[in-house]
């Protein structure tokens, strides 16, 4: 920086997972801080994944984010939940609906559908 301070920045992360019978499921923790702009912010990440058949599973999560830990009323909650379908190799078709929480603002739904091609 230029007027001689040091400025750090700190990430941590902590994750677990489980996973048996078709069930995957995993929680995670991030923060970062960052002392030049005194700024923390933190996610809180559940997820889990579930496979029915060969070709469909169903999924969710749920991400607590907050931008920064100083300020309140400024975090969202996102929460995510759908179906993989693979109907051909290298082919998923993932819909989902998508629902964002925010302390200040009106929260919303958006349904998704994702496409992913492999080769």
């Amino acid at each position: 920086m230029e007027d001689g301070t040091t400025e750090n920045k700190t990430v941590m992360g902590v994750f677990g997972g489980y996973s048996a019978n078709g069930l995957r499921a995993g929680a995670e923790f991030d923060l970062l801080k960052d002392s030049g702009a005194d700024l923390t912010k933190q996610i809180i990440s559940v997820y889990t994944n579930y496979v029915f058949t060969q070709n469909m599973s169903a999924f969710g999560m749920v991400n607590l984010f907050d931008p920064d830990t100083n300020t309140s009323d400024d975090s969202h909650t996102f929460i995510i939940a759908g179906i993989d379908y693979v109907p051909a190799k290298g082919l998923t078709i993932a819909p989902n609906v998508q629902y964002t929480i925010q302390e200040i603002g009106d929260s919303y739904y958006q349904f998704v559908v994702n496409f992913l091609f492999k080769i």
